[in-house]
């Protein structure tokens, strides 16, 4: 199954028939495993990042993820690097993950992403109005993320296979067919 996965993740770009199902599933995989993750009791710890939404979205992190997925329209890989930048914020020690910041730093971490590895990206400007922020909040999130990754946005291949073989443990312990 993971190589099954690593290859269509590989292989499938924005225009290949499997795109819209491969990216409902990895949409699906990382809003289980962050919701999962969230602890509702927690603050945000790191000043920096403590700007908030005007308001929380009334969505679930899964579908959150997806309308971002929808209106960004990212490559396979383009999310497993936002899952991998998004675990170093949160296991820096600075920053407990919790309900108020979750969603900016899901948001932030796929802008990352998405402007390391893609050939064409959008607007700040964009990207926060389909993340739900105002664009002083957003280019503000975005220096203090690449300060707390300390502006290391490499991945190794190493790594990158780790996250996917992940994902693939995911698929199998939770039945969800590719």
């Amino acid at each position: 199954m993971s190589e099954e996965l690593s290859n269509l993740i590989s292989t499938t770009s924005k225009f290949d028939s499997n795109y819209k199902r491969l990216i409902y599933l990895l949409s699906k995989i990382i809003g289980n495993i962050i919701e999962q993750s969230v602890n509702y009791e927690q603050k945000l710890s790191h000043k920096d990042l403590k700007e908030s939404i005007e308001e929380n979205p009334k969505i679930s992190v899964t579908k959150y993820i997806k309308r971002l997925i929808k209106y960004t329209n990212p490559e396979p890989s383009t999310l497993i690097l936002a899952v991998i930048y998004f675990d170093r914020i949160c296991s820096n020690g600075k920053i407990s993950l919790s309900f108020s910041n979750v969603y900016k730093l899901i948001l932030i971490s796929i802008v990352l992403a998405i402007k390391f590895n893609e050939e064409f990206f959008d607007s700040n400007e964009f990207y926060g109005k389909v993340g739900g922020l105002k664009i002083k909040s957003i280019n503000k999130l975005e220096l203090n993320a690449l300060k707390v990754l300390e502006f290391n946005l490499y991945v190794k291949q190493e790594l990158y296979d780790c996250y996917v073989n992940q994902f693939s443990a995911f698929l199998n312990s939770n039945r969800i067919v590719l």
